[in-house]
C-alpha cells in the first residue's frame, strides 16, 4: 500500500520517512530532523546554485588574471583564458572583473615580452657581425 505525499502528490511507500521525489517529511513530525521542502525553497535553492557558479567562475578568472601577470611567455594563454571566463559576468561579478582586466593586463605584459625578446636577440645576432 501507498501513500500521498502532501507536499508534491507523488505516490510513496508506508515505510518512507521522507518523500523521494522532493524530500518532504512524511512522518508528521518536524522533531526529527528532516526538512520539508516547498516550491519557493526550490526556487531558491536553484538560484543560490547560480550565484554560486557565478562566483566560482569570476574566482576563475582572478585566478588565471594573476597567473597571466606572474608566469613569463604563458602569460597570452592565461590573459586569453582569464578573458574568455570573465565573458557575460564582467558586470555582475567584482572577481571577473578584476580577472578580465588582470588578463588584458598579462597580454599587454606578453606582447612587451614577446618584442623585447626579439629586439634582445636581434642585437646579439648584429654584436657577432
Amino acid at each position: 500500500m501507498s501513500k500521498k505525499c502532501p507536499s508534491c502528490g507523488h505516490d510513496t511507500s508506508e515505510s518512507d520517512k521522507f518523500c523521494p521525489y522532493c524530500g518532504a517529511n512524511l512522518t508528521g513530525d518536524l522533531n526529527n530532523g528532516g526538512y520539508q521542502f516547498d516550491a519557493e525553497d526550490t526556487s531558491r535553492q536553484s538560484a543560490g546554485y547560480d550565484s554560486d557558479i557565478e562566483s566560482a567562475k569570476g574566482m576563475g578568472s582572478l585566478i588565471l588574471g594573476i597567473m597571466s601577470i606572474i608566469i613569463p611567455y604563458a602569460n597570452i594563454i592565461f590573459g586569453i583564458a582569464a578573458i574568455a571566463l570573465s565573458t557575460g559576468l564582467f558586470k555582475k561579478n567584482k572577481f571577473a572583473k578584476a580577472g578580465r582586466i588582470l588578463g588584458i593586463i598579462g597580454i599587454v605584459i606578453s606582447v612587451l615580452e614577446i618584442v623585447f625578446t626579439i629586439i634582445y636577440f636581434t642585437m646579439i645576432i648584429h654584436s657577432f657581425y
